[in-house]
């Protein structure tokens, strides 16, 4: 990220001094630098830099929201990012004014809330460049509204046999992931793993949400490995399932980008590994290009 000293409402002065403070209280790596020429690679300031936007957040809550997972990713971003964020109902969405925000982040959930004209004005948002962060089943909900391009896949049940009955809770819950550890391959040069080094990422998974990666070879930053699991348990069918499926994909309509995650990167506010997930779909969400975007091919 170059932060430039020209055209800014401070002096080059005081920017320094900002620089070097934020630099002791965050921790962060600032370099200054005296020219934008470069002995190698783009030069600083060129047409290949992207303006970044501060981003303004809107998540839903209310009707049709799971409010763990809506309170989980408001922990993460007002309390430990101190990022303000607006939320509101779904049932308010039709009536919001959303030209004030550029991410909105769908929790997990059915969305059930939603009137036809939210549905409508949360679309044209979208196709005018908004950025979409979807969680787990709202990602069902996006791609029913034609606002995200995702092919599911399914755990094949095997039901051959008789089976005693006292066994009908035991073997339902079976085909449940509770909470388990497993390994995905993410791609650390696209702009959702920012500031990742390791191509190997262990994840939290709770459900049994899956995705076929997609037709499009770049839309796709996150899958899972042959040999996924790492910790924990998972039937046979869900392993099945699971093996080279999406944990990420990047879709969208229009100018718009809707980030499609299978798992919830701020689970409870103890897997730290993923929440910089987040932290990079809100930032940078809007600056992945439109060539790396699935659309239904």
């Amino acid at each position: 990220i170059m932060i430039p000293v020209q055209e800014q409402n401070l002096s080059p002065g005081d920017i320094h001094s900002l620089m070097e403070k934020l630099a002791d209280e965050l921790g962060v790596v600032i370099h200054d630098a005296a020219t934008g020429l470069t002995p190698y690679g783009i030069d600083l300031g060129s047409s290949d830099f992207k303006i970044l936007e501060k981003p303004e957040v809107l998540i839903l809550v209310g009707d049709g929201v799971t409010s763990y997972d809506a309170g989980e990713v408001w922990h993460q971003l007002d309390q430990r990012y101190e990022i303000p964020v607006s939320m509101i109902e779904t049932g308010e969405l039709g009536r919001a004014d959303l030209s004030r925000y550029n991410v909105i982040i769908l929790p997990n959930g059915s969305y059930s809330g939603v009137s036809g004209m939210g549905i409508q004005k949360l679309k044209e948002w979208s196709i005018a460049g908004g950025t979409i962060i979807g969680i787990k089943n709202a990602v069902r909900w996006l791609v029913n509204k034609d606002l995200a391009s995702v092919e599911f896949k399914s755990a094949m049940r095997r039901n051959t046999g008789r089976r005693p009955y006292d066994k009908i809770s035991n073997d339902g819950g079976s085909y449940v992931i509770g909470g388990a550890i497993f390994e995905t391959i993410i791609d650390t040069t696209h702009p959702l793993f920012y500031g990742y080094e390791q191509r190997s990422m262990p994840i939290f998974r709770r459900g049994t949400l899956f995705f076929q990666p997609s037709k499009n070879q770049y839309a796709t930053p996150s899958i899972y490995t042959p040999k996924p699991l790492i910790s924990g348990y998972i039937k046979q069918e869900n392993t099945n399932a699971i093996r080279n499926s999406a944990s990420i994909i990047v879709s969208g309509v229009g100018r718009g980008k809707t980030i499609c995650m299978a798992d919830n990167p701020v689970f409870r506010a103890f897997w730290f590994g993923t929440n910089k997930i987040l932290a990079n779909a809100v930032f940078f969400g809007e600056t992945i290009s439109n060539n790396a975007v699935s659309r239904g091919e």
